[in-house]
């Protein structure tokens, strides 16, 4: 199965100018994402409220309002997959090794 950028259809987004969301969508993800930062931030002081989840989702709702922001964003998560990818192939690849030296003992 490819996961590649060009197959799931985000190559075009990438781009700046390249991602034109409807106006419901400009405007409630940056809201949202001001919300969810602001729960996040107050979330570390209090101990019943989870601050750290809350950031995590709010800040690339929040980005999402900034075209420039959210292109260097996609880059990051582009890279970032990039080098997951490859660290589970090295790792696969390892284990394999060692299975294959297991089973010549």
């Amino acid at each position: 199965m490819d996961m590649s950028w060009q197959s799931i259809g985000l190559a075009d987004a990438a781009r700046p100018g390249g991602l034109v969301r409807p106006l419901w969508q400009r405007l409630a993800y940056p809201l949202l994402g001001v919300l969810l930062v602001a729960l996040g931030l107050v979330g570390w002081a209090l101990p019943f409220l989870p601050g750290i989840p809350l950031l995590i989702v709010g800040l690339p709702l929040l980005v999402c309002f900034w075209p420039r922001a959210e292109t260097h964003m996609r880059g990051l998560m582009k890279s970032l997959h990039a080098s997951f990818r490859a660290k589970t192939e090295a790792r696969k690849r390892r284990r394999r090794m060692a299975s294959v030296e297991n089973y010549f003992r």
